[in-house]
């Protein structure tokens, strides 16, 4: 793909050959030493939209937490008191289901007697 170039001097334009890039040319009209650089994908900005971007006051950002820690309710974390409910149930259970069994147990002793 060519490479445009314009000549600093005489204003001449044109094209180098890709293979020219980062070489030096002279000018065919004017021989000025002209460096072959591809263009810049930078855009010219214009300076007084510059110097109105720089006055616009920037948006201020909050400072801290945006709800105070100390008004909001406390998370308690139930994790362990769920536990100590699951191992009692299990337990009462554990207790009831021998009970059961030693009751009938001993009905079933009664009865072969």
């Amino acid at each position: 793909m060519p490479i445009p170039i314009n000549c600093p001097s005489c204003g001449l334009s044109g094209a180098a050959a890709d293979k020219l890039h980062g070489k030096t040319i002279k000018c065919q009209r004017c021989e000025t030493v002209i460096k072959v650089q591809r263009p810049s994908l930078v855009v010219p900005v214009d300076a007084a939209l510059l110097q109105q971007a720089a006055a616009a006051p920037r948006p201020q950002r909050p400072r801290g937490p945006a709800v105070d820690p100390r008004t909001q309710p406390r998370v308690q974390d139930f994790s362990f008191k769920w536990v100590l409910i699951g191992l009692g149930v299990t337990a009462v259970l554990a207790v009831l289901s021998l009970l059961i069994r030693f009751a009938a147990l001993s009905i079933f002793n009664t009865m072969n007697k």
